[in-house]
């Protein structure tokens, strides 16, 4: 429960952002949604017309079937117009049928390109949005308007408008049998809206709310997701299921109230046609006795009238599900509004770095601060090619953050960093980015085979030497050796034989730097060893290591430390042990 209140705050002013900042046209948006699909839909309308036609007839010969063919012992036009009412029933049906595959195809082809987008554009997004909800978050979350959306192209919609091109149809003919009848059922067409209309505001709440705590559940779902093991050593199982049952009793509280306006909505409808089309008798019946209406034309329009009713009703339901539409279209807005790191356009724009043959980096006056907090200003260093550089720090000095600027994960705040006389924001950002090798600290394994990680599914060309290195000694021991599968997130392997495995991916990449995060972390003495005899070898321009290890240290030729928001450079191992010496002696 802690965790739904803590999240409750902001719950109330992401929906009142969302009502404020972005404009509730939703026909319009629907529409725009849907152009990309306009040979479906216009196929779909061609069809549609051809259904109303039909219905123009149906009722206007079925007066004549029998006024003049069973009333008038006609017994040659009676056959004919029966055939024409079942000849013109199964073009209608067969139109249906035909408008109906389609639809199936369009919502399966408009799911397809939505998730797709979905992917695309999340995978794209800044780092700050994937640090602060999680990537997983943000797709669910996106995933769960988008099934909401998706009813514009499902059965509901695509009824709906099937009865609305039927309603037309119908509602011409009625009209060339008794258009006064026609008119009085109209009538009940602005009282059923006015109740629809009332009932489906609250419709539109409910489901913002139902939204709104769905976000909140996929944020818990991803904080258990990554904590499972601390769930099982600390013993909280009843403590997280009774936070669940919280938050899915919050969630069903604004489904169910949703669910009976709905509900609500569509009895009263119903009951509003009921009086009105039992009125038409009475009605009817003084037409009769006035002799502006033949029993033909009565029992026509009664077997039709229900034709009539029906879309009527559609369409009151329509008002409804474009209420449970639209704060998903909002929702889903909001997520494509997510600013990506680098647009297609920008990627056109920008310098390529395939020809950049030894790359030199340039810290000039850089600044970062995180939430008020001075990270490190006015940093000013060389990268040129041939360092071996080791950045060393307290936990939370910046080393990370001096890392995730030069890879362009991080905006600069201040300052600039300087790639060949060029700033790094003027080159596009996925060539940028093919310069580097990174491992990160926790470095993470596909779930594959150790060749497809080494390879990176055939992206790396693996040379002999590297296969064959000490450092890779364990997989000769596996029973299928690079043929191994290491399971979800390399479960099936040690942390050490991960950190081994993304060594020799990181090398084998064509790249011109290698980052290195705690790279020995994991490793015994001997790896250790393996490790600092392939980095003296390693052919990479610049390496960069963030490490405390001495022996790493020793293969180094600079030192940075940041400490106090500031940095320090020591031109090797040998001058940062005889400073740090005059430092204690000092002291």
């Amino acid at each position: 429960m802690y965790y739904y209140v803590r999240k409750r705050k902001c719950k109330r002013q992401e929906r009142t952002s969302l009502s404020k900042n972005i404009k509730k046209n939703y026909f319009q948006r629907i529409v725009k949604l849907l152009l990309p699909y306009k040979k479906h839909i216009i196929i779909m309308s061609l069809l549609m017309v051809l259904i109303t036609f039909g219905n123009i007839f149906i009722p206007i010969f079925q007066q004549n079937i029998i006024d003049d063919g069973l009333l008038g012992n006609n017994v040659g036009f009676l056959i004919t117009l029966v055939v024409s009412i079942i000849v013109i029933s199964l073009i209608t049906n067969l139109s249906t049928l035909i408008q109906s595959y389609l639809r199936i195809d369009l919502n399966a082809v408009f799911l397809k390109d939505k998730q797709k987008e979905i992917f695309n554009h999340a995978i794209k997004l800044k780092i700050e949005y994937i640090k602060n909800d999680g990537l997983i978050q943000i797709i669910k979350n996106a995933e769960y308007s988008l099934n909401n959306i998706s009813q514009v192209t499902g059965n509901q919609i695509s009824d709906t408008l099937i009865q609305i091109f039927k309603f037309i149809g119908v509602f011409i003919g009625l009209c060339i049998i008794n258009w006064k009848l026609t008119l009085f059922l109209l009538l009940s067409i602005p009282v059923r809206w006015f109740i629809t209309n009332i009932l489906s505001k609250y419709v539109e709440k409910y489901q913002m709310d139902t939204i709104m705590t769905q976000k909140v559940i996929h944020g818990w779902e991803d904080d258990i997701y990554h904590s499972a093991t601390e769930i099982k050593l600390w013993n909280l199982y009843d403590k997280k299921n009774t936070e669940y049952d919280d938050l899915l009793e919050k969630r069903n509280t604004a489904v169910k109230k949703m669910g009976k306006f709905t509900i609500l909505s569509s009895l009263l409808g119903d009951s509003v046609g009921t009086i009105f089309f039992n009125v038409l008798y009475i009605i009817g019946g003084f037409f009769i006795w006035g002799g502006t209406l033949s029993i033909g034309g009565m029992l026509a329009f009664i077997s039709y009238a229900n034709y009539l009713m029906e879309p009527i009703g559609f369409i009151s339901e329509l008002k409804m599900v474009l209420s449970e539409v639209g704060p998903s279209l909002d929702t889903y807005d909001q997520f494509l509004n997510y600013e990506e790191e680098q647009t297609n356009k920008q990627e056109q724009e920008k310098m390529k770095c395939v020809n950049i043959d030894k790359p030199s980096f340039k810290f000039d006056n850089v600044s970062f601060s995180f939430k008020d907090r001075l990270i490190f200003g006015s940093i000013n260093m060389d990268f040129i090619p041939g360092d071996r550089i080791a950045l060393i720090g307290e936990n939370g000095s910046g080393k990370s953050t001096l890392i995730n600027l030069l890879l362009r994960l991080y905006e600069l705040q201040g300052g600039n960093i300087i790639l060949n006389n060029n700033t790094i924001l003027d080159y596009e950002l996925f060539s940028y980015r093919n310069m580097f090798s990174v491992i990160m600290q926790n470095p993470y394994l596909f779930n594959g085979t150790i060749m497809d990680n080494l390879s990176m599914f055939g992206s790396n060309k693996l040379e002999d030497t590297l296969l064959n290195c000490e450092l890779l000694d364990f997989i000769n021991k596996l029973p299928d050796k690079f043929n191994t599968n290491i399971g979800n997130n390399a479960s099936h392997i040690s942390g050490g034989e991960k950190q081994k495995i993304a060594l020799i991916r990181a090398l084998a990449a064509d790249s011109k730097v290698l980052i290195l995060d705690e790279p020995t972390s994991a490793y015994d003495k001997k790896s250790e060893k393996d490790f600092i005899e392939i980095i003296k070898k390693c052919n990479k321009d610049i390496v960069i290591m963030i490490t405390h290890q001495p022996e790493l240290l020793r293969a180094t030729n600079k030192i940075i430390e940041i400490k106090d928001e500031k940095i320090k450079i020591y031109t090797g191992y040998r001058n940062y042990l005889v400073e740090k010496e005059n430092i204690v002696e000092k002291n």
